[in-house]
């Protein structure tokens, strides 16, 4: 694996050479500026890689941009906005490669009818890679406290990434210092709360102006830092009398 990464006036941009189920791969990674007049300058970059790219590519990040005109909601989208993006994309033959899970990929959290969604974040990727791996799929997640939803590749066979699952053994509770240990990682209320919170997100997904759900997600996600918070200062309590 040989990763090349560069400051620049993209922001932050990096190529990883690597294999990918015994195939070779070039995967370019973006973050992009806010500005339009900035992000020109990632526009040239990818145009001028679309040449020398030898393997199956694709091109992943936040663009901080869209692509196309159904790709925002809460606020209009110009042709001139998206012109130069789509011309480079064109040129450079890439396509977004299918995804499962959420459409809009970031939002500006706020509370009431200003609240903006938008697809920037996105997984591109080129003929070579669908030929070579026909069977990837790209998933978004929920976004949970942040404003971005993380995405995860699944290189297999399409189905959609298996999340890491608690398993819990009865042998366990028979150890002196289990129930502490279980109250200590994870508290109870984390737990629950972070839970309505991925619900409300889902329903969020699928009725993303529903005021109600944007006013409750709110309240969900004060309660859990509130938690999360009480849950770190018990564990910084713990560690100084231990200490």
């Amino acid at each position: 694996m040989n990763l090349f990464m560069h400051n620049c006036k993209v922001g932050l941009f990096g190529l990883l050479e690597t294999k990918v189920k015994r195939h070779n791969a070039q995967v370019t990674l973006v973050y992009e500026f806010n500005d339009q007049a900035l992000r020109r300058e990632l526009w040239k970059q990818l145009m001028g890689m679309y040449g020398i790219i030898q393997w199956a590519w694709a091109v992943i990040g936040d663009f901080n941009c869209v692509l196309n005109r159904d790709e925002r909601i809460g606020s209009p989208i110009s042709l001139s906005e998206i012109r130069e993006s789509k011309h480079c994309v064109q040129v450079c033959s890439l396509n977004d490669l299918r995804s499962s899970g959420a459409f809009y990929t970031w939002n500006n959290k706020l509370g009431d009818i200003s609240r903006v969604y938008n697809k920037i974040n996105r997984v591109l990727v080129d003929s070579d890679w669908i030929t070579t791996l026909p069977s990837s799929e790209a998933h978004f997640g929920n976004e949970g406290l942040m404003d971005h939803r993380p995405v995860i590749i699944n290189w297999g066979n399409g189905q959609q990434p298996n999340q890491c699952r608690f398993k819990n053994f009865n042998m366990w509770s028979q150890a002196p210092n289990f129930q502490p240990a279980v109250e200590f990682l994870a508290g109870k209320e984390v737990l629950l709360v972070k839970k309505e919170l991925d619900e409300c997100q889902n329903k969020l997904h699928k009725d993303p102006k529903n005021l109600q759900l944007i006013e409750y997600e709110r309240r969900l996600i004060e309660e859990y830092q509130k938690w999360k918070l009480a849950e770190t200062n018990n564990s910084d309590r713990n560690a100084r009398s231990n200490g």
